[in-house]
């Protein structure tokens, strides 16, 4: 398993990719304390979530009429209970298992990360999952919430900051193809 220092300079060289940076800047520090601030995503709000996190996503997410994407999110963000959280905001067109933990992260980076491709398949490869996959359940992404904030507490980082190392420790790492 990935020590605190590894951790870090794997969030570090995460935060310093180009490519990431000025686009995540936006998304969780403008964006995101917007969203947080007003408890609730706009449509546009919600088309730009989409397109970071999966532009091919963009026409199922045009389905949803302003007044849906507000209220559903609104009504989210107001949930206790994970599992009724992530069923409820994926409810939406064109948000899947990990559009939604998107959402959530980009208003709450202290309690989510992104699941995805390569942050799960670091956990597997490190043994703290023992199933290899690249679509998610419900299930999946409360098991996966489960093992990022556990990481998170024990080495003193957010869930975000979690998954970002978990992704770029697959970027650096990965021989082959990322889906089969």
């Amino acid at each position: 398993m990935l020590k605190k220092q590894e951790l870090k300079k794997l969030i570090d060289k995460y935060n310093s990719k180009v490519s990431f940076g000025e686009k995540e800047d936006f998304i969780f520090n403008k964006l995101g304390k917007k969203i947080k601030d007003q408890g609730f995503l706009t449509k546009e709000d919600f088309f730009q979530v989409v397109r970071w996190k999966s532009a091919r996503a963009i026409r199922k997410a045009e389905e949803n009429s302003e007044e849906a994407i507000e209220k559903i999110t609104k009504f989210t963000f107001d949930i206790n209970n994970e599992e009724v959280k992530i069923r409820v905001i994926s409810s939406l067109n064109g948000v899947s298992i990990p559009m939604a933990s998107s959402i959530l992260t980009i208003a709450f980076p202290e309690k989510y990360g992104v699941i995805d491709i390569r942050a799960w398949h670091t956990l597997y490869n490190f043994g703290l999952i023992d199933y290899c996959k690249d679509t998610y359940t419900v299930k999946d992404w409360l098991l996966y919430l489960k093992i990022i904030r556990k990481m998170g507490k024990d080495f003193g980082f957010t869930p975000r900051e979690i998954d970002k190392a978990l992704f770029m420790y697959d970027k650096l790492n990965r021989e082959g193809n990322l889906y089969k």
